[in-house]
């Protein structure tokens, strides 16, 4: 009986069928969640676009108000830039609807083949700062054997370092 209305319930609030009900078919990898559960995706994706629009016009709106002097005990604005120069970036984590290993291995592989770019692929993966994703490949470069033309040729005479 209990989960008769559990089923009714994922069904009015937009969840696909067996969300909060028992189902007795064991573990499942995210590509066979994303499709069994479309539904919820759906939904899911529905409300993320909604809250990431809130987020954005929130930001925009905190940061008009914090240009007003007139708001603050001193008079003076808190943020002087342009609201209209501010790019707000929002990720949401798929969580159980993306195969994290699968994306991982899909994405080196466009590596590989010179699709993506390092710096990209390292931002996305590990949840690098630009700045940081550049330090890292900066120091995997310099770990790098030197494979360059005339790195391994021994000094002709009269171009020796020596002393």
């Amino acid at each position: 009986m209990f989960d008769y209305f559990l089923r009714e319930f994922e069904q009015q609030i937009g969840f696909s069928s067996g969300t909060f009900s028992y189902d007795d078919q064991g573990v499942k990898t995210a590509t066979e969640v994303v499709s069994k559960n479309s539904t919820t995706y759906q939904t899911r994706s529905s409300y993320l676009t909604q809250v990431e629009l809130f987020l954005n016009q929130l930001v925009n709106v905190i940061l008009e108000v914090a240009s007003v002097g007139q708001f603050f005990s001193d008079g003076k604005p808190r943020w002087t830039g342009n609201v209209e120069d501010v790019e707000l970036s929002v990720h949401f984590d798929d969580g159980v609807f993306i195969d994290k290993d699968k994306q991982r291995a899909d994405e080196m592989q466009l590596v590989a083949a010179g699709i993506m770019p390092k710096l990209e692929y390292l931002k996305r993966n590990f949840g690098l700062s630009e700045e940081d994703a550049q330090k890292w490949l900066a120091q995997v470069n310099n770990e790098q054997p030197d494979f360059s033309q005339g790195a391994f040729q021994e000094p002709i005479d009269g171009d020796s370092n020596e002393v």
